[in-house]
């Protein structure tokens, strides 16, 4: 068994619905470079080219869980949308080490900070 970050990718579903007039400027207009702002709101999100149909993050997924080319070596590393493995930032892996191990140290803060505030809860 082995686990992996995984990014599905963007996908088009129901999430977008109620987005705001920015929002959708913002994801939709290198899709539509000809329109004007004020016709934003009436264009469908499910009509960008940035989104894609769902059943791509699916193959992600599928991939990660099933590809003879995903082994024991990437165990713990990440997977970019549509079964492309990548690295994680410096910033994320000097994160998860520990200060001894030559990191932040901030993911054992982190872990730290999250049993103190649930502790009340168990």
């Amino acid at each position: 068994m082995s686990e992996q970050s995984l990014h599905p990718g963007l996908m088009k579903t129901e999430l977008q619905r109620h987005w705001s007039l920015p929002q959708r400027v913002l994801m939709v207009r290198q899709s539509y470079p000809l329109v004007a702002v004020e016709e934003f709101a009436n264009i469908p999100l499910s009509q960008s080219v940035i989104f894609k149909p769902c059943v791509y993050g699916a193959y992600s997924e599928l991939y990660a869980g099933f590809s003879p080319e995903v082994t024991a070596k990437e165990n713990g590393g990440h997977l970019m949308a549509w079964g492309r493995k990548a690295s994680l930032p410096k910033e994320l892996e000097d994160g998860l080490k520990s200060r001894s191990e030559g990191g932040t140290g901030a993911a054992d803060k982190f872990f730290d900070y999250c049993d103190k505030e649930i502790k009340s809860f168990l």
